[in-house]
């Protein structure tokens, strides 16, 4: 058995994952954003984990489907000017963007 820790990931899904991310981040400024295969995320913020993540509820999500309120992975990249932000995991098209106190507000008081 081995001791590798890949954070939850096989070793090269997590190594197809990063090479992934390598190409979106090296090409941001001249991929053509109409054709990116893009979850979209609505009253949206840039959040805090340990790392910048988004909060936001889902529409088209490939495994949340839509209308889930959802942290995203690790935020990589965001231009509100261009509407997309890019995670470890996929492209997001930025909807409406809130303040983050709109969802702290909402948690504390199912709290």
């Amino acid at each position: 058995m081995s001791s590798d820790i890949w954070f939850g990931f096989e070793r090269d899904d997590l190594l197809r994952k990063l090479q992934n991310l390598h190409g979106d981040l090296g090409s941001v400024e001249v991929v053509d954003k109409s054709k990116v295969e893009a979850a979209r995320i609505t009253d949206w913020a840039v959040a805090q984990r340990l790392v910048p993540c988004l909060i936001g509820r889902t529409q088209d999500h490939p495994q949340m489907g839509g209308g889930v309120v959802m942290y995203s992975s690790e935020l990589f990249y965001l231009n509100e000017d261009t509407g997309f932000a890019r995670t470890f995991s996929r492209w997001y098209r930025l909807g409406s963007r809130v303040a983050p106190d709109y969802w702290n507000s909402r948690y504390s008081r199912q709290r």
